[in-house]
């Protein structure tokens, strides 16, 4: 019995659609039609064929059309589609700096903001911990002033989460100073 990558038991089967041959879980063999992609269970149900439970719908990232059943109403055609819209939504390229180690210079420039801000968060006041260094100017889109202090401020955790939740994650000095006078107008 072979296995897919992920260990389950698979079986050779035929695509209903493309009469393509292809690996089909094992479970969903005797299940009725059989598929090797969704852009053949798109086309079958497009055709007229099979049971009309779903819906057909068009990827809003690369603009093929994919089958939706009534208990899932994905948005997207696959994980990739989703991860490159979320990514284009949210201002990121394809290198940014998510899961890598921080760098030596990094490592300074945060300790050097906290020392400046007495390790205290500059919106709410709280001093300790947790505290993050937010770059005013964003990490991404002004790269000459990342490791610059004067483009660092300290943040508690709550503060930081909230700026972004307002702001997204690509900003610069305008929403830093609106954040600031937005949190003063709040405070009696």
């Amino acid at each position: 019995m072979h296995k897919n990558p992920h260990g389950k038991p698979t079986v050779p089967a035929e695509c209903t659609n493309c009469q393509k041959p292809f690996a089909a879980l094992r479970y969903r063999f005797n299940r009725g039609p059989v598929f090797c992609s969704q852009s053949c269970i798109a086309l079958y149900h497009k055709l007229g064929h099979g049971l009309k439970r779903g819906w057909m719908k068009v990827c809003p990232h690369c603009g093929v059309d994919y089958y939706v059943q009534p208990s899932n109403d994905a948005k997207f055609c696959n994980r990739q589609c989703y991860l490159a819209a979320l990514r284009k939504r949210l201002g990121h390229p394809p290198e940014y700096r998510r899961h890598r180690p921080p760098t030596q210079a990094y490592k300074h420039w945060r300790k050097a903001v906290f020392v400046r801000d007495g390790y205290t968060c500059q919106v709410c006041g709280v001093k300790g911990n947790p505290l993050n260094a937010h770059h005013v100017n964003s990490w991404t889109k002004y790269e000459d002033l990342r490791e610059d202090v004067d483009n660092g401020i300290t943040f508690c955790r709550e503060c930081h989460l909230s700026f972004h939740s307002k702001y997204g994650r690509i900003t610069d000095s305008s929403h830093f100073v609106d954040h600031i006078n937005s949190f003063q107008e709040d405070v009696p």
